[in-house]
């Protein structure tokens, strides 16, 4: 049940891709990502390290 409605929307991307590659296409201009993004990712990816240390179980005293 799930292909053919992938099928479908894998053909619609492809077909935009190539509508946007046609010589007649609007330019997009690139906008640059804000550096707030960036610090509240550093600070998410901190905050996830610092969980998986408390919630990770404790090393074996001799392996």
């Amino acid at each position: 049940m799930e292909l053919p409605l992938l099928m479908i929307v894998a053909v619609n991307q492809v077909r935009r891709q190539f509508e946007e590659c046609a010589p007649d296409a609007p330019a997009v201009p690139l906008v640059p990502r804000a550096p707030a993004a960036r610090q509240t990712r550093a600070a998410l990816a901190r905050g996830l390290i610092r969980m998986a240390g408390v919630v990770a179980p404790p090393e074996p005293a001799c392996r």
